[in-house]
């Protein structure tokens, strides 16, 4: 392969069955993104954390699972500050990940580099994450992608950026800075909308993706406001060298 394609969804806030959180099918709308991937023919899935709608409950993410499996595209998944990391982990078994109640780990893709899956849940990134960081960008002849559910920047999203942005993205950086290997991208979820912002101080960019089946938030308001109804999702391209990434909006409402 010359390149390898990633599927990235995020923020689903999975309900419980016949639950319509603000009025949204949010479990008809992941199902139809799941399909729309599928018809993509990625080769890769990354769920980048908050699968429930308020915090983790053992039942939705036993149902999410069921629909991934059934897709039968290679995926990883993320705890999000509305996750429970150690239930997600039990359900996905992936327990071998688990430290300290902290999901994180890396999956290598041979000839392309590594994707490397860190967990702010608690809205910040531990120091034992930070060093795990280190150590997997150690070899700078080594390429990388960063996962993570909070954005480790202010990203002029007013209200999230006040009331919900990660509390310690000064020690990212410092940690990003210390990399041999500094990630070529970085991608992220949690604020509910769409924003590419360039770091040149780190030689990389971070990008966030809008929900996947819930809401979308006004960037330009102080306050909680809905902006669209419409989900998403993101596909990235990457060759090991180079990253192209793109937007895909899906009309599941309809």
């Amino acid at each position: 392969m010359k390149s390898i394609s990633i599927a990235q969804i995020t923020d689903l806030h999975i309900a419980n069955e016949g639950e319509k959180p603000n009025g949204i099918d949010v479990r008809s709308n992941f199902l139809k993104i799941l399909e729309k991937v599928k018809q993509a023919s990625v080769d890769y899935i990354v769920v980048s954390g908050d699968f429930c709608l308020h915090i983790g409950v053992l039942e939705i993410y036993e149902w999410i699972k069921l629909q991934l499996d059934a897709v039968g595209i290679p995926y990883f998944v993320m705890s999000g500050n509305h996750d429970n990391p150690a239930m997600l982990a039990s359900v996905f078994e992936v327990e071998d990940f688990l430290q300290k109640d902290e999901l994180f780990y890396s999956h290598e893709i041979e000839s392309f580099g590594k994707l490397i899956f860190l967990d702010s849940t608690n809205g910040l990134v531990s120091s034992q994450q930070l060093s795990f960081l280190i150590s997997c960008c150690k070899n700078e002849n080594k390429s990388n992608l960063l996962f993570i559910h909070h954005p480790p920047i202010l990203a002029d999203v007013l209200h999230m950026d006040k009331n919900y942005s990660l509390q310690n993205i000064e020690e990212v950086h410092s940690a990003i800075e210390a990399c041999m290997s500094k990630p070529q991208a970085i991608f992220c979820g949690h604020y509910h909308c769409s924003r590419a912002i360039t770091l040149p101080f780190l030689n990389t960019t971070v990008f966030i993706t809008p929900s996947s089946s819930y809401f979308q938030l006004n960037p330009d308001a102080v306050n909680f406001e809905i902006e669209s109804k419409i989900p998403a999702w993101r596909n990235i391209i990457w060759d090991g060298k180079t990253v192209k990434t793109s937007i895909k909006l899906e009309s599941c409402n309809e």
